[in-house]
């Protein structure tokens, strides 16, 4: 495909076309800045989300099990725990 653009423009212009001279490579430039910029966005938003959504785990796994162990070992000697 490329060596059929390199024909035709070197029939028209009389020489190959330099890269980055016309405004579709202007425009492909910035295309590329602006893609990159968005998935650094959203890693970044994701990352938070994670790291977010973890903490919760955390926190309601400690209070969980802080929970399952009152309700199984309540908070008496072992002497009288079964009197």
């Amino acid at each position: 495909m490329g060596g059929v653009q390199y024909l035709v423009h070197h029939a028209y212009e009389g020489k190959p076309k330099p890269v980055g001279a016309d405004n579709f490579d202007r425009l492909l430039k910035y295309r590329d800045i602006r893609l990159k910029d968005e998935a650094k966005v959203r890693f970044r938003r994701r990352r938070r989300e994670a790291d977010e959504e973890f903490i919760h785990q955390k926190v309601f796994s400690f209070f969980f099990f802080a929970l399952l162990r009152g309700a199984a070992e309540p908070n008496v000697p072992r002497s009288r725990r079964f009197v």
